[in-house]
């Protein structure tokens, strides 16, 4: 658990990064490395000012997922006001953008509730949430690997 703050704090930068170069815009650009930087920063506070290892921490993904899903509706947005796409399912960033709204609108059930599901529940209860959790990831990863598969439009 102690890992999910630097997992965190890489994900976002790198999503930030591909989304920036998705995107194009002038003005996400200039603001990418403060949203970034001040996710990572606050990943870092929340690691020193409460270590527990033990506990689960949601805030902190809440605020990744959230971060995460504006970018993606960035993109959405951008996708739909431009319409250069003739075909969604030759698109790379359009299968990674669905894989991760997928995944992060799942995930934040998960992640809300989990705390909670740990001590009022029982332990199984909890291990099924977190198998759909791994469910989520798999869908992720398979439209990450759809996005690879598919040859870039020049």
């Amino acid at each position: 658990m102690f890992l999910f703050p630097i997992f965190a704090a890489v994900e976002v930068w790198f999503l930030a990064l591909v989304y920036d170069r998705a995107l194009r815009w002038p003005a996400f650009s200039r603001w990418r490395p403060w949203l970034a930087g001040a996710f990572v920063a606050y990943c870092a506070l929340d690691g020193l000012l409460a270590p527990e290892v033990a506990r689960f921490k949601p805030a902190l993904l809440l605020v990744e997922s959230v971060l995460v899903l504006s970018l993606v509706g960035l993109y959405f947005r951008k996708l739909l006001h431009e319409l250069r796409v003739t075909r969604l399912d030759r698109e790379p960033m359009f299968w990674i953008s669905v894989g991760i709204v997928i995944n992060f609108l799942g995930s934040i059930q998960i992640h809300l509730f989990s705390n909670y599901l740990l001590t009022h529940y029982s332990k199984q209860l909890s291990l099924y949430a977190w198998t759909v959790h791994s469910l989520l990831n798999v869908v992720l990863y398979a439209c990450y690997c759809t996005a690879l598969w598919i040859r870039p439009r020049k």
